[in-house]
Parts: C-alpha cells; structure tokens; sequence
C-alpha cells in the first residue's frame, strides 16, 4: 500500500508569498526614503527617450594637423582633431561618466564614435546645468598644497585645546590633525602680497578656511568634477573617490583620511606642460628593477623650468606644504610630495601603486596634456526607440 501524500496547506505558500512582498517593499522604501532609490524605476535611454550630445576633441592650435571639419555644427563649422589615441578617448569618457554618476543621472551611455568624437546619450529630461556640466572641457593643474584633512566637515563644537594631539615636545600638530586648522591671519592683517605660492598667511583666508571647514567630500555634489578654480587663487576640493563607492564606503575613507580635502596654492604649472608619462616597476640606482610600482613623468621645456622652481621651493617646507596636488577636472588625483629638487623635469612619483592604479595615473596625467578641448557638436532630443516599437508590433 502506498504511502499517503502529504498535500502542502496553500496558505502557508500565500503566507510565505506575502511575507516576501512585504521584504521587497521594503527594501525599496529604505532606499526611497534613506538613500538616493525611488518608487519609479528609472529607465534607459532606448524605453525613456532623452538627450544626446555628440562632443569633439578641438585643438588648442589653429595650425594643428590631423584634423576635421564639421559641418553644420549647433556652433557653425567645427574643426575637429581625429589623431587623439584610444586611451585619452577612454580618459575621457571615464571623466564625463564621473560627472554623469555624481549627478544623479542613472542608465546614461557614453561610447566613442569614429575613433575621435564622444557620445553621451542621457534619458529623461535633464537640466542646462546636467548638460553644461557634461561638455564642459577638463584641465589639469599643478598646485601647492596648503592644508590637508579627512574629507568630513570639521566639528562645529568647540574643543578643548588639551585634547588636540602634540607632538614629541608637548606642542599641537595643527594641521596635520582634523579640525586643528594653522593659524591664519583675519583679512585686515592678510599681507599685501604672497611671498610665494605657498604663502599661507596670504592664500588661507577667513573666507577659504570656512569653506574648506564646511566641505564634505562624501557628498556626490563634491566630486561631480568640471569645477574650476581662479589660476591665481586657492582652491579649495576633495580627493577622486574610487569607482563605485558607496555612500557607508565613502564615510569610512573619509573618516580615516583616505579621503581627503584640500586647500590649494594657486596653479604653478599647467598640464599642457607636461610631455608625456608612463607607469612600471622601479628602477634601482644599480639598474635593476624593484618591485614597486611607479608613474614617470617628464615635463616640456616650459615645464621643466617651472617645476624645477616648485621641487626646489617645496623640498624644505614642513607637511603638508612640501607636497602638491595633481588636480584634474577640478579633482585632485594625486598629491605626493618632493623629496629631492627636480631639474631636469623628470619625476617618478611613488606611493602605495599597483600595476592597476599607477597606469591609471600615467593615463590622467597623459590627458592633462593633451592639447585639446572638447566641444559640443550636436544637442539633440531623441525618443524612446525600443518602447516605441515594441507599441508599434503590438
């Protein structure tokens, strides 16, 4: 005789089933409510229709070679430069996709076209600012670092001065420390002039020292990039964050000062100065090669001559004002610091690099001195291809 079949009780499975409705809601009602989610998905550019832009690399140089004119441009004929490399290309697009995230615009595509023009497709409609800021051009400059701390806002309470850390002499660290910020002078007392680019007295102003205080480098509006500052002024900005981060990532490594915020000189040499960088392993003064990972960088003749003055004022100056921060699209990339004059305008910056990180650094610095900007050929609005059709077939 066969045994008797047990029969599952159909509202235990419609238990269960509601049990894991009410989960899912959930989750999308945390991320409403307590992240940036929303009850509405947000659809790709082929089921929402949007906005596409189609950029072009134009030479800083009317004489260059290598080049293309567009017809027709939204801005008339647009010379184009069709020798720029794959890398920069990538470069590129890895810059504009920074902005795009930081933004808030989800689902955008961006793709080369042709081997030298960038397409940015972005759904839904977005605000001039959003367009603005994705063809925007991006620089690269060389600044003296002023100050450094965790990229957090500095505690507003007032702290007891005998909880600051000291040193092995007994006295405050200032800057070294968050929230221990170097003295500065009140506006009336600023000298008349700088006695160099790293002149904190005259560059670390009230009005520099409550924006740097009050900046949060976790905040996706603070490192969308495309921001530029006064050549001839401080400049106060964060850190690249890494790829990806989540916003509980981004407070740790701000927290422990992995990222950090900076005040920063004014600019002392430009990216375009730069001929040309590379990563690898290092070489050792008997000519063999070690195990760390390293970027090279060589400067043009104007560079060379500028940076050598800057290694030269920098090696003697107590941290954090011996260093210098590498600033693209208005993001430092880097900040190492000198440790030796540099005069024939060939560095080798160390850290804490793998073979990932260092070509990535080769690769910024690369395209800091490409001698082009970008400029927007086309702004068209375009339609919900995919959805459309799917209508249309039935």
């Amino acid at each position: 005789m066969a045994p008797p079949v047990r029969r599952q009780s159909p509202v235990r499975t419609l238990i269960l089933l509601g049990v894991a409705i009410v989960a899912v809601f959930g989750i999308v009602a945390f991320g409403a409510v307590w992240h940036d989610g929303t009850w509405r998905p947000k659809l790709a550019l082929d089921l929402e229709g949007g906005t596409e832009l189609i950029l072009c690399p134009v030479p800083l140089d009317d004489g260059a070679e290598h080049t293309e004119v567009i017809e027709d441009g939204d801005e008339g004929d647009v010379k184009c430069r069709t020798d720029i490399k794959s890398d920069e290309i990538n470069q590129a697009i890895a810059i504009i996709r920074q902005r795009v995230d930081a933004s808030g615009v989800a689902e955008a595509e961006i793709s080369s076209q042709g081997g030298y023009m960038i397409v940015v497709g972005l759904p839904g409609e977005r605000k001039p600012e959003t367009l603005e800021l994705v063809s925007r051009s991006a620089s690269m400059e060389f600044r003296p670092v002023l100050q450094v701390a965790p990229g957090l806002p500095a505690p507003t309470s007032q702290e007891d001065p005998g909880d600051e850390p000291t040193d092995d002499d007994g006295e405050q660290t200032g800057d070294e420390a968050p929230g221990t910020e170097p003295e500065t002078t009140d506006d009336p007392a600023r000298p008349d002039k700088p006695s160099s680019a790293s002149d904190v007295a005259y560059y670390v102003t009230a009005e520099v020292l409550k924006e740097f205080d009050a900046l949060d480098c976790t905040k996706p509006e603070n490192f969308a990039g495309g921001r530029v500052g006064k050549p001839d002024e401080a400049f106060v900005t964060c850190d690249t964050p890494p790829k990806h981060a989540s916003a509980a990532e981004l407070e740790t490594l701000a927290a422990t000062g992995a990222l950090s915020k900076y005040i920063l000189g004014p600019v002392e040499v430009k990216g375009s100065q730069i001929s040309k960088a590379g990563s690898g392993l290092e070489t050792l003064p008997g000519g063999g090669v070690g195990t760390r990972w390293v970027v090279n960088l060589e400067f043009g003749r104007d560079g060379t001559r500028a940076f050598a003055a800057v290694s030269k004022r920098l090696l003697p100056l107590p941290s954090p004002q011996n260093r210098f921060g590498i600033v693209l699209d208005g993001l430092v990339v880097s900040a190492p610091s000198i440790n030796a004059e540099i005069p024939d305008g060939r560095a080798e910056i160390s850290g804490s690099f793998d073979r990932s990180s260092a070509a990535m650094l080769a690769q910024q610095l690369n395209f800091g001195s490409l001698p082009v900007n970008f400029k927007k050929l086309s702004e068209d609005q375009i339609s919900a291809t995919l959805g459309s059709e799917q209508l249309q077939k039935g």
